[in-house]
């Protein structure tokens, strides 16, 4: 991101980049609807000629290659540049089984070279969709899972990189979701999956005067996500109730190993998460600091009802926890 139109709450309009309004410019980057409305932006692009990618699905036999596979794919800071992997765990028909998402910004196969060889070498899978596609036919393909009129719920947090706490999250979803899987939507729905965050992308966040994200100078992490939908408006708080637990007790877990991370991903975060305290002190002060600047009346703290405020979680309720 190279700069930001913004208009402010005083209605004048600015341009924030590194040399002009860079601490406004910095919050932008990872701060949310809290400074301005944005009206402009200019980006970085890259050369696109198509993609290869798709999905592919195995047994649970496979989890431990299949785990390896994917810690291996983060760890490779030199060829999964152009490589991308999502790692999840679907109730599908009635049985459980792996979902890997894998995405490489080529139109070819990926080559021996490619990180993502060990996933597509791992035999006996379930199905395989993958192969030469682009961007906008891997998004349909993503909306199509979710059905207009359901109700969907996201709960995330990270840890640090550990296979162990990779197979603990997925082992516990399962126990959480079993009682559940008779909630209508659910049976086709109860999707968990682990991203990872390489130190290819963290140090990215360094460059162009830096983010808000207090990631800065970190070691590479996991950013776990669960986010199933359901048609049931009775049946929510159960729903709420598996996430939570799912994540109550992985965050134990990881704190029992020393894997322990506070960082809540914004676009992953549900209601009850308070996403910019996740960004250390340093960062939370910065962002008040800044939004008083510029918006000393706190208009886009009180009177915007979208999307989160930088005061804590939007809602409050009894399944909440200190996650």
């Amino acid at each position: 991101m190279l700069s930001f139109e913004v208009v402010l709450a005083d209605s004048s309009v600015v341009r924030a980049d590194q040399s002009s309004y860079p601490d406004l410019y910095r919050c932008l980057r990872g701060g949310g609807a809290n400074f301005g409305i944005v009206t402009d932006v200019e980006l970085i692009v890259h050369p696109y000629q198509g993609m290869w990618g798709g999905s592919m699905n195995w047994s649970l036999e496979q989890s431990d290659a299949i785990i390896d596979a994917f810690v291996e794919y983060g760890e490779d800071n030199v060829n999964n540049v152009d490589a991308a992997v999502l790692l999840g765990l679907i109730n599908y028909q009635g049985q459980w089984v792996w979902h890997v998402d894998v995405e490489n910004l080529k139109s070819t196969p990926p080559d021996e070279k490619s990180p993502l060889r060990k996933l597509l070498l791992i035999p006996s899978s379930l199905d395989n969709n993958t192969g030469p596609t682009s961007q906008a036919a891997r998004t349909d393909s993503i909306v199509g899972h979710y059905p207009p009129g359901s109700h969907n719920g996201y709960w995330t947090f990270c840890t640090k990189v550990d296979k162990r706490i990779i197979k603990f999250f997925m082992d516990t979803w399962r126990e959480e979701v079993n009682p559940i899987l008779t909630i209508p939507g659910m049976e086709r729905s109860a999707l968990a999956d682990v991203n990872f965050v390489t130190q290819n992308i963290i140090d990215a966040m360094n460059a162009r005067g830096g983010n808000i994200l207090g990631l800065a100078n970190t070691e590479p992490f996991l950013i776990f996500l669960m986010e199933p939908f359901w048609t049931d408006e009775s049946q929510s708080e159960r729903v709420w109730e598996a996430l939570r637990a799912t994540a109550t007790k992985t965050q134990a877990e990881a704190k029992r190993l020393g894997k322990q991370h506070n960082y809540i991903y914004l676009n992953y975060a549900n209601p009850f998460q308070d996403v910019y305290g996740s960004y250390g002190p340093g960062s939370k002060a910065f962002l008040n600091a800044v939004s008083s600047k510029y918006d000393p009346d706190g208009i886009f703290q009180h009177q915007r009802k979208a999307g989160w405020h930088l005061g804590g979680p939007l809602w409050s309720s009894r399944v909440t926890s200190n996650i």
